[in-house]
């Protein structure tokens, strides 16, 4: 949990310490969204191999059972499988709104912040404007770190935005610090984990707004917690075993159902 921007110095690592159990476990989420599900129950297979022996002759992964998938999908169709109707507080404004949510695609983008608070435990809404015109996007919780106050894991003071990237033998890293109404940009140049040197000065972008332009949307919360829930840590030790179980039994199946036979000439 982040209290401050400390981190987001020269000299300090990046990621932070405190987040690094919370990005590897969005990365195996989002693995299993993908059908990965070899590479992260790779435990598995190493357990199952110590009793059979030559396990990768009697084994495989025939079926994928995406439970996982399924269930932020279900989600996500529960909660806006029937389109929800904006509506303004205030006559002469139901255009504009009209107009807003057209441009922005916004129940997909809706959808999609919803598959990942289901896989996440949060999805974030990033609210911007182009010209005049206000668009309702979606942002990426692996490049999301929320600041808290450390009298209330629930009240956000932050929202950072930090990604890493290479140009050439470079490594940067960009962040955007959300305040209300506005957020400071900084761009630094990376060596390892380290942040070794600031490249550009801070910018300073309005946003237009009154609140921050990072929307978090969390799964289910607790008074201790920044952060929401996933929906898959709960589940994935049965569905991994139900998905070894089910490879064992083909295995078997089709040696039954092709048996070799011999006998006297």
């Amino acid at each position: 949990m982040l209290t401050n921007l400390k981190w987001l110095e020269v000299g300090k690592k990046f990621p932070p310490d405190s987040e690094i159990a919370r990005l590897e476990m969005y990365h195996t989420n989002k693995a299993l969204f993908e059908c990965r599900h070899a590479e992260v129950y790779a435990e598995d297979l190493k357990r199952i191999e110590r009793v059979i022996g030559n396990f990768g002759e009697v084994v495989s992964y025939p079926v994928i059972l995406n439970f996982q998938k399924l269930i932020s999908l279900k989600v996500s169709d529960l909660l806006l499988g029937e389109p929800p109707q904006f509506q303004a507080k205030n006559e002469g404004q139901q255009d504009t709104i009209d107009d807003i949510i057209d441009r922005s695609n916004a129940v997909n983008t809706s959808q999609q912040v919803i598959i990942d608070a289901s896989r996440y435990g949060d999805g974030l809404f990033y609210i911007r404007k182009e010209g005049d015109k206000g668009i309702i996007d979606l942002t990426n919780p692996l490049v999301w770190f929320p600041i808290v106050n450390p009298d209330d894991a629930r009240e956000v003071t932050n929202h950072v935005l930090a990604w890493t990237y290479e140009n050439g033998d470079n490594k940067y890293l960009k962040a955007q610090v959300h305040y209300k109404g506005y957020y400071d940009e900084m761009l630094f140049e990376v060596l390892g984990s380290t942040i070794s040197k600031k490249i550009e000065e801070t910018k300073n972008i309005k946003t237009g707004l009154d609140d921050f332009a990072v929307i978090q949307v969390p799964n289910i919360r607790t008074s201790d917690r920044a952060t929401g829930y996933d929906d898959y840590t709960d589940i994935d030790s049965i569905i991994s075993e139900i998905i070894v179980r089910v490879g064992q039994i083909a295995k078997i199946l089709d040696k039954h159902a092709s048996p070799s036979m011999s006998g006297p000439s």
